[in-house]
């Protein structure tokens, strides 16, 4: 994963095929990545990738000011912590404030007084030591399902395709049909993050928002190729199958035991019943938030869970120094979005 040519020490590698930077790949067009599902779909390989140049870029910051080093820390040390410590700044003060919504985000990290101040009412590290609860993992943090659009406008070159899709005939040749992952990304489909995130100087693109956080899922997303599932190859069963065998308790149930006040049971589901956690999160975001964030329950969990993680981190910038502000060129000084990591690292901030 790390670049082995001179002067390149603590560098990350990027891939270059047919013109187009990409992920670094094997012979076999496998990523050299820490996480396969990193490749699982163009745009999620293109986040990776942006990700491996927005470390190099901070590296190359770090080299030209010695400044940025802390104690005795190397440069390839530095630029570690800075990329670390600014991506957990945005992903609390940018991912979590618009998926858990600023109330409740404010409820559990206080932040009038000097130093931050975290409330956690439900996630309790075991021993010492920090976990992802199945509440979490199998089932709250399964909202972005519903959020995915059907089709999507990748750069200027790319017509809008389908998420998904699948062969309608033996031996179809999908590779330019949709954006599944795990191969080499093909010439000209560079990202456009305008066309996603509200970048300045956009030229004028509507980016593409997310779908509300509700009950319904697009059609690509139950029927998925066999390259991302199969059997079940609809999500929304994989997600309540997998909920069931963890044995997670209803929504209803949660809400209660959490000391929420918990909305009906008759959700739709067909059949009635006790609505399954997931479902009853995706309900509780529709008709408690009209769908812009995660309700009370699901809110709730995932923003526990996201700073309960942070805390027990002994390398994490709350953990660590919790009063720190982000250092890195911004729109704001002292803060740092999704936004201004795209224009440190450089990646997809052209036409293609």
């Amino acid at each position: 994963m790390y670049d082995n040519a001179p002067g390149r020490a603590g560098y990350l590698l990027v891939g270059r095929h047919d013109n187009e930077d990409d992920l670094p790949r094997n012979s076999q067009d496998t990523a050299i990545v820490g996480d396969p599902r990193n490749d699982e779909n163009t745009f999620i390989s293109q986040l990776q990738l942006t990700m491996l140049k927005f470390h190099n870029a901070v590296m190359d910051m770090v080299l030209a000011d010695p400044r940025m080093q802390h104690g005795s820390e190397t440069v390839f040390e530095a630029a570690q912590r800075t990329v670390r410590w600014h991506y957990q700044w945005l992903v609390v003060h940018d991912f979590l404030k618009r998926t858990v919504g600023q109330a409740m985000l404010g409820d559990v990290l206080d932040e009038t007084g000097t130093v931050p101040r975290l409330r956690l009412e439900h996630y309790e590290a075991k021993s010492g030591k920090a976990f992802m609860p199945v509440e979490f993992s199998v089932a709250a943090y399964r909202f972005g399902h519903s959020q995915v659009r059907g089709r999507y406008k990748l750069n200027t070159t790319v017509p809008p395709l389908p998420i998904f899709t699948k062969a309608t005939t033996p031996g179809e040749d999908l590779r330019l049909k949709h954006f599944v992952g795990f191969r080499v990304l093909p010439p000209f489909w560079t990202i456009e993050w305008n066309r996603f995130f509200d970048l300045d100087g956009a030229g004028g693109v509507q980016p593409q928002v997310t779908r509300a956080i509700d009950t319904q899922v697009v059609p690509p997303m139950i029927d998925l190729p066999p390259e991302i599932a199969a059997d079940p190859s609809s999500i929304v069963m994989r997600n309540l199958t997998r909920g069931a065998r963890m044995g997670l308790p209803s929504g209803r149930a949660v809400a209660r035991k959490m000391g929420i006040r918990p909305i009906g049971d008759e959700l739709g589901l067909p059949g009635g019943g006790p609505a399954p956690l997931w479902f009853y999160i995706l309900k509780e975001a529709e008709l408690l938030a009209g769908g812009r964030h995660l309700g009370p329950v699901g809110g709730r969990i995932v923003a526990e869970v996201f700073l309960g993680l942070l805390a027990m981190d002994p390398t994490s910038y709350l953990r660590n120094d919790p009063a720190w502000r982000p250092t890195l060129p911004s729109a704001t000084p002292g803060e740092f979005t999704m936004v201004d990591l795209l224009n440190v690292a450089g990646h997809g901030l052209g036409t293609t």
